[in-house]
């Protein structure tokens, strides 16, 4: 749940960002600041090892797809996901394994 509220905020953030000037540092720092905001909430919801709990779900499948385009999203907007934030880094980790 959270996932669909917070990062339906997030992508039109992005978008507009990367076509918006965020490469031209228009407006950067509150782009960053929402992604920020989405990934430190994700980052306390999440239920280890998946995003619910013990069971693999569809919503690990739509959370998981969105992190691993997350990639090409910073090139583009300079904007990464917090290196701070152990939680979705090990639900990549999990992710990945699995």
């Amino acid at each position: 749940r959270i996932f669909i509220n917070e990062f339906s905020k997030v992508i039109p953030t992005v978008q507009s960002g990367t076509f918006g000037g965020i490469r031209k540092h228009k407006g950067k720092e509150k782009h960053k600041q929402t992604v920020k905001n989405f990934f430190e909430k994700l980052n306390a919801k999440l239920v280890l090892p998946y995003a619910i709990g013990e069971q693999f779900t569809v919503a690990d499948i739509l959370i998981y797809t969105h992190l691993e385009l997350w990639d090409a999203l910073e090139h583009f907007t300079g904007i990464g996901i917090d290196k701070n934030l152990e939680r979705v880094y090990q639900y990549i980790k999990e992710i990945q394994q699995r």
